[in-house]
């Protein structure tokens, strides 16, 4: 398998947090084992994001780590 890399620059609502949590999703639901590493710059991007995957049902065993 061939690490990728995604990174994700704009303003203030532009979609930032959308875009990353949809790659996310994206790169799970093509290869459930993988494991993906999310860095994001404040506390709110992170709530909403990790609401987002949760809502998606990604995290049926806990696998979900903040």
């Amino acid at each position: 398998m061939t690490p990728h890399f995604l990174a994700i620059e704009g303003p203030l609502g532009s979609g930032k947090t959308r875009c990353l949590t949809e790659a996310a999703l994206a790169c799970l639901q093509h290869q459930p084992s993988a494991k993906v590493l999310v860095l994001v710059a404040n506390p709110q991007a992170q709530r909403r994001m990790q609401d987002n995957l949760l809502a998606n049902s990604l995290n049926p065993l806990g696998e979900l780590h903040v």
